[in-house]
């Protein structure tokens, strides 16, 4: 995550926060503001996706009609996608079961399902239809990695709409990521989306929940990023509640994630919250 990137998330949550702080004292402006907190609540989630690239993917293509129909339909599907024409797309994808049910033609459709959903972001119902329609994972590594990647893209598109519940069912429905790198750092993406859309709802027990599940971030610089920013929208919404003291322990806890530079920020922006809090005479 570049570090322009995160300074931009880090005082769009912290100036969010300032601005709610400062409200609290006029019960009826914060009444009235009300539906444009919502609002950024939608965005933030949107300004903190960070893409998270899977492993090349290689799909043994059998040589046969079958399998030259279904690479031709994947690959019209992408195009289609690309192109805004969601609608052809969906009918070609729906038309691919009827080419077979070879592992390489499920990867195939698992592929085109993944293009799919991430192009009806803003439609997640949707995206959910074509979610539920994607091939078991079984063992297969190569689908465990596609419907992970489109279980944190629908997670995403719930969270910017901000549904957290349907967002939640369809993170806790995503594979376990095991060892695999790219399936940690896709598990992280999503629990910062649902994370950050619990906070902006108001409701920071269920964002510790989640933050507490979290991957642990091992070696990895970008989850060890991802849960500084979650950290910040964790603190962010305990402050708004009150509740100094569990907040406190979050940032305590934020030195484990390390010195770079990107976390030291999101940790400075976690400082001055509590430091506003202090100030303003919260126990």
């Amino acid at each position: 995550m570049g570090t322009i990137l995160l300074i931009l998330i880090c005082v769009a949550i912290i100036l969010g926060f300032v601005l709610i702080l400062d409200s609290s004292r006029r019960t009826k402006e914060k009444t009235k503001s009300l539906p444009e907190k919502q609002k950024h609540a939608e965005e933030k989630p949107r300004s903190m996706q960070i893409k998270i690239s899977l492993p090349d993917m290689q799909i043994r293509i059998p040589q046969s009609e079958a399998g030259s129909r279904a690479a031709d339909a994947a690959n019209l599907i992408l195009e289609y996608t690309k192109a805004g024409k969601l609608e052809e797309a969906r009918e070609i994808y729906d038309s691919m079961p009827a080419m077979g049910d070879s592992q390489a033609l499920k990867e195939l459709r698992a592929m085109a399902a993944t293009s799919l959903i991430s192009a009806y972001a803003w439609e997640p119902d949707t995206a959910r239809e074509i979610y539920g329609s994607m091939p078991a994972p079984g063992d297969s590594e190569t689908l465990n990695e596609l419907r992970a990647d489109a279980a944190a893209n629908l997670t995403t598109a719930y969270s910017q709409a901000g549904k957290p519940e349907p967002a939640r069912e369809i993170y806790d429905s995503m594979p376990d990521p095991g060892d695999l790198q790219a399936l940690k750092e896709l598990r992280a993406s999503a629990a910062m989306d649902l994370i950050t859309t619990y906070a902006n709802a108001g409701t920071p027990d269920a964002a510790r929940e989640i933050y507490d599940a979290m991957p642990a971030p091992g070696d990895s610089q970008t989850v060890k990023e991802l849960r500084a920013v979650a950290a910040i929208a964790l603190i962010s919404a305990y402050a708004k509640a009150g509740k100094l003291e569990e907040a406190r322990i979050i940032y305590d806890a934020m030195p484990g994630l390390g010195d770079s530079p990107d976390v030291k920020q999101c940790r400075d922006m976690a400082a001055g919250i509590i430091k506003m809090l202090e100030e303003k005479g919260h126990p």
